[in-house]
């Protein structure tokens, strides 16, 4: 009777080893494809190298060139400020609004700019108010009949030789140039500095 109650018991011991034995190896299993996932996981991680230097260099150039060119133009209009206005005047005796932007390029920038609004307005393509450039000529429509021409400085800033006070610095979001404005060109052209205003990508050219 005693040797049936030990058998019995041998029988239980070893039920329990070998359940204790396939509990070690599916815990086993289990970290083991864990841990494949993980380097799964890693290994889909999409490596994003750093940024080219040429190309920081190249904005880095840019930027530096559109500061001396604000620069060079803030310093050129300063002697024209006080410039009275002169009907077909294209001198510092005095000047109109398309006269002093075609004496601007050509002694700044080195660009020769036809002779009227009209002219002038064919010229370049055509830049998004938002992305304005010093040296980016700004076209406004006074009446039916009449159109205005200035140069785009900085912030909003446009130098023009105006009817009223001759050569001066406005706002475009002055009241009555925002509601005058029309458009805005740029116009390709090698600074007397020696940088060059490029055409925007992707703006058309107008007819």
């Amino acid at each position: 009777m005693l040797s049936k109650i030990d058998h019995i018991g041998g029988i239980t011991i070893r039920i329990k080893k070998i359940i204790a034995i396939r509990w070690s190896i599916l815990l086993l299993l289990a970290v083991f494809f864990i841990g494949l996932c993980g380097c799964g996981g890693k290994k889909t991680v999409i490596f994003i190298p750093p940024e080219d230097r040429s190309g920081q260099q190249v904005r880095k150039n840019q930027a530096e060139a559109l500061e001396e060119r604000t620069e060079s133009l803030k310093k050129y209009v300063t002697s024209w400020m006080g410039t009275r206005y002169k009907h077909g005047g294209i001198s510092r005796k005095g000047v109109d609004c398309s006269g002093f932007t075609l004496v601007t390029y050509k002694e700044l920038f080195g660009k020769k700019l036809p002779r009227t609004v009209k002219e002038q307005v064919q010229k370049g393509l055509a830049v998004d108010k938002g992305f304005l450039q010093p040296g980016d000529l700004v076209f406004f429509k006074i009446s039916v009949f009449q159109k205005h021409v200035g140069i785009y400085l900085e912030n909003d800033l446009f130098v023009h030789a105006s009817r009223s006070n001759g050569v001066m610095i406005s706002r475009l979001d002055d009241t009555y140039w925002k509601q005058r404005y029309w458009q805005a060109k740029r116009i390709q052209a090698t600074s007397a500095y020696g940088e060059q205003l490029a055409y925007s990508e992707g703006s058309p050219e107008s007819p």
